[in-house]
């Protein structure tokens, strides 16, 4: 589902991948790819690592760099299967904003 963050909000992708007939997990032996459509706006890393004995979900970190829109990809490759997934990331300018109001009673 599509994220809208400001500029510098955490963001995790979460990679989540099982077998709907067997409930096999993503095997340690599988090859993990992630790819950002425009490493202007966010980058991820390269691969990800799955642990030893699989994982149904694996979350990397998205470093969001500047305002735009992308997509984040993820394929995965195991047992000779390739499968492949995307989202779409929207960054917005931080604004500067009120955040704080005094009053002061003087005599007049």
């Amino acid at each position: 589902m599509p994220l809208s963050v400001v500029v510098g909000s955490p963001v995790n992708a979460v990679i989540d991948g099982h077998s709907t007939s067997n409930g096999a997990l993503i095997p340690d032996s599988a090859t993990v790819t992630l790819t950002s459509s425009d490493p202007s706006v966010a980058t991820v890393p390269a691969t990800a690592t799955v642990p030893t004995g699989g994982a149904q979900e694996l979350t990397v970190p998205v470093t969001s760099v500047a305002a735009g829109t992308c997509s984040i990809a993820v394929t995965v490759v195991a047992n000779g299967t390739s499968l492949s997934a995307s989202d779409t990331l929207t960054v917005t300018a931080a604004v500067a904003a009120l955040d704080h109001v005094t009053l002061s009673l003087v005599a007049g």
